[in-house]
């Protein structure tokens, strides 16, 4: 329980930082409270995040404006800086390749979501989720260091989240193709404003690599400013789960593994069916009913396993019943695709015909 508290109070505090950065002073102390209370023990980062807030709107106050004015004016009041970025600044310039760049521009240049994962209007989900997986390695803003690398990686997930739904793909490819277009003057800035996956660009990168995957190791000088933008810096991860909790969340895809490997290799040893009505490794001994001369195959200890008369008529009395029912299934499909016409009796199905000499005579004990 605490666990999963834990991680909800993560959760909470990084819905109050999106809120901070898009100047929503209020819901960013309402998610981060939230947090604090959801977690109370060990959760410095929500207690130090909440006097940040505090100070950035007593600031504002102070100089006669209302909360959103401070959090744009954060730089003064002590907040976590975002003006060089926006401004794409000489420094950030010169921490990127040309690479990078090129990467950000190709997706900003693109004018629908299928351009943007670089997709056709048919691709298949496993279509969309190789091209995301390529492009959010490629975006991300703790990789690339571009500037608007962080506006490119939120439109690479944001047609992924529309075009992976069957329902918002098919409402985007009927009415969406205007409604997004990014205006030449805008830079791509309303380009995003039409669909909306349903997880935000970090919980959806989560989804793909999981909680733990970073590129610390590869990028270890990446701009704080960066990472505060976009919320991806260290204090902003969720914490690792714990390796119990990891467990029992596996235990259902080592179920299936288990069930699959059972069914494949361990189920055939442990029980094999007394006949088949085709030759296999195991049955391929060639025997005909005394009834109707039905044709089974059994496995080569069969004399051992049914050496009695009565034995064997119990089991050839199994083979014809469940030969009966394959039978008038197929029939049954056959005359379906005829439309159920009349037809002569040699123009009837096969199986049809071979369903009526094993039903039409007397069976006999």
């Amino acid at each position: 329980m605490e666990t999963a508290n834990k991680e909800q109070a993560m959760v909470c505090l990084r819905k109050a930082e999106k809120a901070r950065d898009d100047g929503d002073l209020d819901k960013a102390m309402r998610m981060a409270e939230k947090s604090l209370k959801l977690y109370p023990n060990d959760n410095q980062k929500a207690k130090d995040f909440l006097s940040e807030l505090e100070n950035c709107r007593e600031a504002g106050e102070g100089r006669g404006g209302g909360g959103n004015e401070g959090v744009r004016q954060r730089q003064s009041d002590g907040c976590p800086e975002e003006e060089e970025e926006e401004r794409g600044g000489e420094g950030e310039r010169a921490n990127h390749t040309p690479e990078q760049g090129e990467a950000v521009e190709s997706v900003l240049r693109c004018r629908d979501y299928y351009e943007v994962l670089g997709v056709s209007r048919d691709a298949s989900e496993a279509d969309l989720k190789k091209q995301y997986r390529k492009l959010a390695l490629q975006l991300h803003p703790d990789k690339n260091r571009a500037p608007k690398a962080d506006e490119a990686f939120r439109a690479v997930s944001n047609a992924y989240g529309v075009l992976s739904d069957k329902d918002k793909r098919k409402r985007y490819d009927m009415y969406g193709e205007s409604g997004v277009r990014r205006s030449q003057s805008g830079g791509g800035a309303s380009f995003h404003r039409g669909f909306h996956g349903d997880l935000d660009p970090e919980d959806l990168f989560r989804s793909f690599f999981g909680d733990n995957f970073h590129f610390d190791d590869m990028f270890m000088d990446i701009p704080r400013r960066r990472r505060t933008h976009f919320s991806y810096h260290h204090g902003n991860r969720r914490e690792p789960l714990s390796g119990w909790f990891q467990l029992f969340q596996m235990m259902p895809v080592f179920l299936i593994l288990f069930l699959s490997l059972f069914s494949t290799f361990i189920y055939p040893f442990l029980y094999s069916p007394p006949y088949q009505f085709y030759r296999t490794s195991s049955h391929p001994v060639e025997r005909y009913t005394k009834l109707h001369s039905v044709p089974y195959f059994v496995k080569e200890s069969f004399g051992q396993e049914y050496s009695t008369a009565e034995a064997v008529r119990k089991l050839e009395r199994d083979v014809l019943s469940v030969r009966k029912q394959d039978l008038r299934e197929e029939c049954y499909a056959a005359r379906r695709r005829q439309g159920f016409r009349d037809v002569p009796k040699d123009k009837m199905p096969k199986s049809c015909q071979e369903y009526r000499r094993l039903t039409s005579s007397k069976t006999r004990g």
